[in-house]
């Protein structure tokens, strides 16, 4: 049965205008009538100016969904404006002011685990936030607490059964205690003078009674609230609880979630070999927990503040990544519970588990979220392990799973300079084999961050080649430095150096930007510009018009005018020790009866789009039949252009017997 309980109810979401700031850099000689008439033509108006530097400043009212980019550029197209950017907002370093940050009464700590995941840098990145509705299926939460006033939406309880002991009228409550302390370490208020400040302040929780006053629940309360959080907004669900055996029901609402591009953050459990809790993990060390150890699901281990594993944390392959979860403190209710009872402090306490690090993974979530909405749930996923610091054995291993969550890189890699749009309109769309040829590209930065053009961070131009197959042959192209730094909303063109693939065929070639230290922008989830090229020997001729018939005496030589034309990338060379030649073959009836015929030399270098003329020895076969003469160019020592796909040109022969 689900039981509704009061929260402060959830403000619809509605779509609010927004002002756009923007530097407009004017073209020398435009008046301050031109220049308020060019905004005014964009909707816009002028705020003021910084008259040595040329500047303008103009702001734009736009409607709340309106892509600042569009924006840019439409203003960016007007005559007479030489530049746009946006005007950001500067601000000092993110510290916040709740008294338990540095320190606490408990253990003395403080918010250790926040700052190890370098949550105040990753507030400095950000400017502002889209809200994120988590749910936290869990004990229930206190939405009365005063440091989660205003982020706890109207929950239900989903509890079939409850444990001997607790309270049937408390259910629209957190009893435990355990889900208030999740749902802090998540959202707690920052900055509000009281107690601690969550990780994701733009998180709004979504709580989910499914557990009893004993912390008990059942696989078929669980199954249900992951239905009930996908159907109600949920894009993050937070699980700090574990199931020994895995269900099929189990199985099929995380299948729910995953398909419904929801993203479900689990405890793999504190049975680790070195200290978990044996007589619930049936004294089997690492025993796998669900949905944590279930496909689809991000698996969350924990570790102390010297960044080692915590003992009781669970290990193996379903472990993702880890994050703090040894002495976390956090919100409990304001009153009384089955833990408070126990000796746990009411409105704060510290405790300890995968269940405690669970929710800086979820808070983590939910701040990329807030910065790119348009992440899916697995790139959400892939970005958290992919930026996570690399601890234990290099690479992935099963104590910290990727590494520990690193919240201010992960932050930096949505928030920075991985977004981009590709012009590739003037790519080459025919290039030669092994040869190297320049790509002019223009790019825009759709991103809210400049992209510095050196440094240790330097954005560089870069490729892929892809064959028909859909195979990479090439997965790191040569890279091309930008010719400058670009801010947010600009476009840059570059003349990018490409090498392309020694085989001739058709391929794609894939453009895509890296960041040093951080990989290629497609990595991150920003699409590539796509070209399909096709890859020749660059060798390529037009024969001009012959006459049709030719007569001629077979066995003597006869010199046939032809003019060529290089219709190819590739120069022809007249020297050297694989010089281009002219020659023919001959053919009756559609079958080749003669290859390689005599050659004739060119008479210089034939550049592409040069044209040649030359005198050809033709010998006709003996006898008399009609005969088509197939005119080839040949690299000596090297190939026939035919052999490369180049086109011939037959000449139609009637060879008529020499009389003597």
């Amino acid at each position: 049965m689900l039981l509704a309980f009061q929260a402060p109810a959830a403000q619809a979401a509605v779509s609010q205008p927004k002002t756009i700031h923007l530097l407009v850099h004017f073209t020398p000689g435009t008046s301050a009538i031109e220049r308020a008439a060019i905004a005014r033509a964009v909707g816009g108006r002028i705020e003021g100016e910084i008259a040595p530097l040329r500047v303008t400043r103009v702001a734009i009212t736009v409607e709340g969904s309106a892509d600042p980019s569009s924006v840019l550029s439409l203003l960016a197209a007007q005559p007479r404006v030489g530049s746009v950017e946006r005007d950001a907002r500067v601000h000092v370093d993110w510290t916040p002011n709740d008294p338990y940050w540095s320190t606490d009464p408990y253990v003395g700590l403080g918010q250790w685990g926040d700052r190890k995941i370098g949550l105040e840098r990753a507030r400095d990145l950000v400017e502002t936030l889209a809200p994120v509705v988590v749910a936290v299926i869990d004990t229930g939460v206190d939405a009365g607490h005063p440091d989660l006033a205003g982020v706890v939406q109207r929950g239900v309880t989903i509890l079939s059964a409850q444990s001997v002991g607790c309270n049937a009228d408390e259910v629209g409550t957190d009893d435990n205690s355990h889900g208030t302390h999740v749902a802090g370490i998540i959202a707690a208020d920052a900055n509000n003078a009281i107690g601690i400040a969550g990780v994701a302040p733009n998180a709004r929780i979504l709580p989910i009674k499914a557990l009893d006053c004993t912390g008990s629940g059942s696989v078929s309360d669980i199954a249900e609230s992951i239905v009930y959080a996908v159907d109600h907004g949920a894009r993050i669900i937070n699980i700090s609880l574990g199931a020994s055996s895995d269900s099929t029901i189990l199985e099929a609402a995380v299948q729910y979630a995953v398909d419904r591009d929801v993203l479900i953050v689990a405890a793999v459990g504190n049975c680790g070999s070195a200290g978990g809790e044996a007589s619930r993990c049936f004294y089997t060390a690492d025993l796998p927990e669900y949905p944590g150890a279930s496909p689809g699901v991000l698996g969350v281990g924990a570790t102390s503040s010297d960044d080692s594993i915590a003992s009781f944390s669970t290990q193996g392959a379903q472990v993702a990544l880890t994050a703090p979860g040894v002495r976390i403190l956090s919100t409990t209710p304001h009153y009384p519970t089955y833990q408070s009872r126990r000796g746990a402090p009411m409105n704060y306490a510290v405790f300890s588990g995968t269940s405690q690090a669970t929710p800086f993974v979820s808070g983590a979530a939910a701040m990329l979220l807030g910065v790119d909405p348009t992440l899916s749930a697995t790139q959400v996923a892939e970005r958290l392990r992919s930026s996570a610091v690399d601890l234990g054995a290099p690479g992935r291993d099963p104590a910290y799973g990727a590494g520990r969550l690193d919240l201010a890189h992960a932050v930096a890699v949505t928030e920075s300079v991985t977004s981009a749009s590709y012009d590739t309109s003037f790519v080459p769309r025919s290039v030669t084999a092994g040869a190297s040829f320049v790509a002019k590209v223009a790019l825009t930065n759709t991103s809210r961050t400049t992209w510095p053009a050196s440094g240790a961070a330097a954005v560089e131009l870069s490729y892929h080649w892809v064959d028909a197959t859909g195979m990479t042959v090439v997965s790191d192209g040569v890279r091309t430095a930008l010719p400058r730094d670009v801010p947010s909303g600009m476009t840059v063109t570059v003349d990018m150096n490409v090498v392309a693939p020694p085989v001739r065929g058709s391929y794609l070639l894939r453009v895509d930007l890296m960041q040093e230290g951080d990989g290629y922008f497609s990595g991150h989830g920003v699409s590539p510009g796509d070209v399909v090229v096709i890859v020749a020997s660059g060798y390529a001729a037009t024969y001009y018009p012959l006459t049709l018939y030719v007569w001629t005496p077979g066995g003597h030589a006869v010199p046939l005018v032809v003019t060529l034309r290089n219709t190819g990338t590739r120069t022809w060379s007249a020297g050297g020790a694989n010089p281009v030649r002219l020659s023919y073959h001959w053919l009756a009836n559609g079958v080749l009866t003669e290859w390689n015929g005599v050659r004739a030399d060119l008479p210089n270098d034939v550049a592409p789009g040069e044209t040649v003329t030359i005198d050809l020895p033709v010998i006709p076969p003996e006898g008399t039949a009609v005969r088509t003469l197939r005119l080839d160019l040949v690299q000596e020592g090297l190939q026939w252009f035919s052999d490369s796909g180049a086109a011939t040109r037959d000449v139609l022969y009637v060879v008529v017997a020499d009389s003597g």
